[in-house]
This record gives C-alpha cells, structure tokens and sequence, in this order.
C-alpha cells in the first residue's frame, strides 16, 4: 500500500505529459489497478495491528514525483518508464519474499493473488522501455 501514492501520482502526471499513447495508456492502468489493489489490502490491514509510517519511503516517492512534475517530452518519458520497470521489479520481490516467508495468512493470500499482476504491469513496463529505445 506504501507505494500507491506514488503509482498514482505518478501515473495521472503521465496520463497527462506521457508523448505516447502507450505511456498514457499504461499510466491508466497504473491509476485504475493501485487504486483497487489498495483498497482491497486496506481492508486486510485494518483488521491488523497499526504500523509505523514509512517516512524515507514516502520522502522518496516525493522527491520522485517532484522531478517528473518538473519534467517533460522524452526526458519525462525515461524517467516515468524507468520509475515503473524499478517499482515493479521492487514490488514483485517483496510479494515473492510475502509469498514464501510471510507468517500472516491473509497478507499471504493478497500476495499470491496480486503478484500475477504486478508481474504483468512488470513486463508491460520493461516492454515500453525496450520500446523507448
């Protein structure tokens, strides 16, 4: 959940200031599925005990959303691009460690279900790098 701020931030920027239709298009995803997988893992999280908030997480994000704002044409594209191919590499490591470590059996079932879709945003993404290229 700690990364959808980003996704969605980030992806509306690129709904917007993506020169491709392909970027845009993907961005929707991002916007529409993080918005959904988050509002289903909050639900899980709630019934659990409050956590710490992650402040070098979201100071990270932040400063990762404040140099796409600033950001335009090709140079906005391979960073946008670039953003998706890291996070989802990231995300789908932590749902992969969940999986096969995870003690909580709730969180354990939202990885096994959502980790196919973070492996198909994954491939999605490195496919619009290869394709920037």
């Amino acid at each position: 959940s700690l990364g959808t701020p980003y996704q969605v931030d980030s992806g509306r920027l690129a709904q917007t200031k993506g020169t491709t239709e392909a970027i845009r298009s993907y961005a929707q995803l991002m916007v529409s599925s993080h918005i959904t997988v988050n509002n289903a893992l909050e639900a899980i999280l709630q019934r659990k005990a409050p956590l710490p908030p992650p402040t070098l997480l979201q100071a990270a994000y932040a400063t990762m959303i404040w140099t796409l704002q600033h950001e335009t044409g090709q140079t906005f594209d391979a960073d946008y691009v670039t953003g998706q191919v890291n996070y989802q590499r990231g995300n789908a490591a932590l749902y992969q460690y969940e999986i096969a470590n995870g003690s909580d059996p709730d969180l354990k079932a939202f990885a096994q279900q959502t980790l196919p879709k973070i492996q198909d945003h994954l491939q999605r993404a490195v496919k619009l790098q290869s394709e920037a290229k």
